[in-house]
């Protein structure tokens, strides 16, 4: 390690520190696919591990190994990226739009239709029949925009029959 904080390790170059704070580089990576009792460290993890344990001494070995291995993810975290990335506001959008179909459009144009998706702004909504499609793109199109627009308080901006 130099003095600007750059660790080289195997011929390659890391940035991180070796006073304490959770860094990547010790991070267990190579058997990560692994489940149960397969997922020990691998060689080169290992080894790593082991001259570091030398280096800081026994007493101090497992403390500091803990420290410097970045924490683990609780499930509401990895559960609320997830969410995140997938678009959380359009599936509830999504989900408000399927509950209360009737109420936006009227009973008869909700018998012959159904939204299935919203993605970046698109509502896919599914018509039954192809005749009914020419009828929903000619003749209804404008006035469900606008009923679904005004529901989805801006969030969807165009609406796809298929």
């Amino acid at each position: 390690m130099n003095a600007g904080g750059t660790i080289w390790w195997n011929g390659s170059q890391r940035s991180g520190t070796l006073n304490g704070a959770r860094d990547e580089w010790l991070k267990r990576e190579d058997s990560e696919r692994k489940t149960g009792e397969w997922r020990m460290p691998s060689k080169r993890e290992m080894s790593r591990e082991e001259l570091l344990g030398e280096w800081l001494g026994e007493e101090r070995e497992p403390s500091v190994l803990a420290d410097l291995r970045p924490m683990k993810t609780d499930m509401e975290a990895l559960v609320g990226e997830a969410l995140a990335s997938v678009g959380q506001e359009e599936m509830l959008m999504l989900t408000k739009l399927q509950d209360h179909w009737e109420e936006i459009v009227e009973k008869e144009v909700a018998k012959m239709s159904k939204p299935m998706s919203l993605f970046r702004g698109c509502l896919r909504v599914r018509v039954l029949n192809s005749s009914l499609l020419f009828v929903f793109e000619r003749q209804l199109k404008g006035k469900i925009m606008e009923k679904v627009t005004a529901a989805s308080h801006g969030l969807v901006t165009k609406i796809v029959y298929m």
